[in-house]
Parts: structure tokens; sequence; C-alpha cells
């Protein structure tokens, strides 16, 4: 499952709730300006139970490090 499907099955004002963060951090991960922090990553991956996964959270991202 990507994030994105996550965020948007569970809902992106619970997932902000969820991770005590922003809406607005939420936007920046969709949007793929930024990864989830590590610390949020391993929440996510609990709380998907194990449906997201680590190397879908950072895939999105591996290009832009060049």
């Amino acid at each position: 499952m990507t994030l994105k499907h996550w965020i948007t099955k569970t809902g992106r004002k619970e997932v902000a709730q969820m991770l005590n963060i922003q809406q607005s951090t939420i936007t920046t991960w969709l949007q793929k300006k930024q990864a989830p922090k590590d610390k949020v990553k391993i929440k996510i991956n609990r709380m998907s139970h194990g449906r997201v996964s680590y190397a879908e959270m950072i895939e999105p991202f591996h290009g832009d490090m060049n």
C-alpha cells in the first residue's frame, strides 16, 4: 500500500492527530517535497500494520538525491 493510499483511506485529519503533526506536513509528503522523518516512518509502518513499508515511504525521494 502506498503512503498516499493509506493517508486517503485513514483520513488526513486522523493521520495528523495520530502522529501528532500538522496536516501541512502530510501535504509536503503527498507533494513529494519531503519524506516523513525516521521516527514518523516507524509509527506509520506500525499504525498501518506493516502495509506501508519503509521502502515505499522513501522510494519517491531516491531519484532526487543526485
